[in-house]
């Protein structure tokens, strides 16, 4: 799961992150796509909670270019990324919400609809792109403490 701040600059999604010193460092978000589509074992899932990682969030975005949809054109089996301009209750109500479903049931969209219930009125933001799945990632039910294992991309 990566949380961090999004912004739009010259068309591109940056993400203000932390260097090694603690300061403040804008990634570009291809890179972030370039490294983690690289990896040599692809995630189950990664979760973007990040202003604008799923899109814009306006009329004029269909999400097509976004982050979210760029890792799962890589091969990850689900991304979930928000669009628009991401408020508070999406981290301190939403994610929570969503990572217990996803990690004791495995269904995707199951837990995306269960978590957004908790979002009001910004039901609309969460994204969920699925690479040729159902939404069911595991079939066994993992629990909580299965999220920091080797099934789920923590960072």
């Amino acid at each position: 799961m990566l949380i961090a701040h999004g912004v739009r600059a010259d068309g591109e999604t940056m993400l203000i992150m932390q260097d090694d010193a603690g300061a403040r460092q804008m990634v570009c978000a291809a890179d972030l796509i370039e490294v983690l589509g690289g990896l040599p074992h692809l995630p189950v899932a990664v979760v973007l909670v990040s202003c604008m990682s799923g899109g814009l969030g306006d009329g004029y975005d269909n999400g097509l270019s976004s982050v979210g949809s760029r890792l799962s054109r890589r091969g990850i089996g689900a991304v979930l990324a928000m669009a628009g301009l991401a408020q508070t209750s999406v981290t301190d109500h939403f994610v929570p919400t969503f990572l217990s479903d996803l990690a004791e049931h495995g269904d995707a969209l199951a837990a995306l609809g269960h978590a957004r219930a908790t979002l009001q009125p910004d039901r609309w933001m969460p994204r969920l792109w699925l690479n040729g799945r159902d939404g069911q990632l595991w079939d066994e039910p993992r629990g909580n403490h299965w999220l920091t294992g080797i099934g789920l991309w923590v960072a």
